[in-house]
């Protein structure tokens, strides 16, 4: 599970270094926008 976890907050790291949008992110790793607003926090951080 965890391991799953760590794939998809690559994945949108990736994707923001791309330029995609939140709504985009959410609809390919399947997690909310909320969720992937919070990686992209960390990511910034």
């Amino acid at each position: 599970m965890e391991a799953r976890i760590e794939g998809k907050i690559e994945v949108v790291q990736e994707m923001l270094k791309e330029g995609d949008s939140f709504e985009k992110i959410s609809r390919v790793t399947k997690l909310a926008i909320d969720e992937v607003k919070k990686i992209a926090e960390t990511f910034v951080n």
